[in-house]
């Protein structure tokens, strides 16, 4: 299956999103992986992190931009660092 972008929440049943994240990177380290997660713990092997709650908002900021070109996005992240 060919995906643009993942976006993966902590707390997956069976596994965290973090470790879910870094064998997603191994498989395809050209997507661009988004984590969303409640607690303040960096989550491992993504490359933007999102803290619940309001994450749509700050979500719909990154989506598009991330689909559009996926690696411009990873070329960019820098400039979505005050997203966390």
């Amino acid at each position: 299956m060919d995906y643009k972008i993942a976006i993966l929440d902590w707390f997956l049943p069976g596994e965290d999103g973090g470790e879910v994240a870094k064998v997603s990177k191994e498989i395809n380290p050209s997507v661009p992986i988004i984590g969303l997660s409640a607690i303040r713990a960096k989550m491992e092997g993504v490359d933007l992190q999102i803290k619940k709650p309001n994450s749509y908002k700050k979500l719909k900021k990154v989506l598009f931009p991330a689909l559009e070109n996926p690696e411009k996005f990873l070329e960019d992240l820098c400039l979505y660092t005050d997203i966390f």
